[in-house]
């Protein structure tokens, strides 16, 4: 696989646009697809949800989990694709990328 430049954030109307890769996207989308395949309906919150990155290690998706920290963090990835995040697990991504401070 080639390599590919890094290529510069742009800022537009006061939103920072990070490097983004599709491919991560539907993989990321399609793990989360197959989670939701397993669920029995009714669902209580019937909404897709960004997975944590401890779910994907725990679920032995390390590249994923890795790729979310790359592309912009728990909270900027589940942005960019429409999903609910957990608020807490949004806190500990942005002290653990170094955004904020405990």
């Amino acid at each position: 696989e080639k390599k590919r430049k890094k290529t510069t954030a742009v800022s537009s109307g006061g939103i920072k646009f990070e490097t983004f890769s599709l491919d991560f996207a539907v993989r990321l989308m399609n793990f989360i697809r197959e989670g939701m395949l397993e669920m029995t309906p009714p669902l209580v919150w019937p909404r897709i949800r960004m997975p944590t990155i401890r779910e994907l290690l725990d679920m032995g998706e390390s590249q994923l989990a890795n790729e979310v920290k790359l592309y912009g963090g728990y909270d900027n990835i589940a942005w960019r694709l429409g999903l609910c995040i957990d608020t807490q697990e949004a806190i500990k991504d942005d002290i653990g990328l170094g955004k904020i401070e405990r």
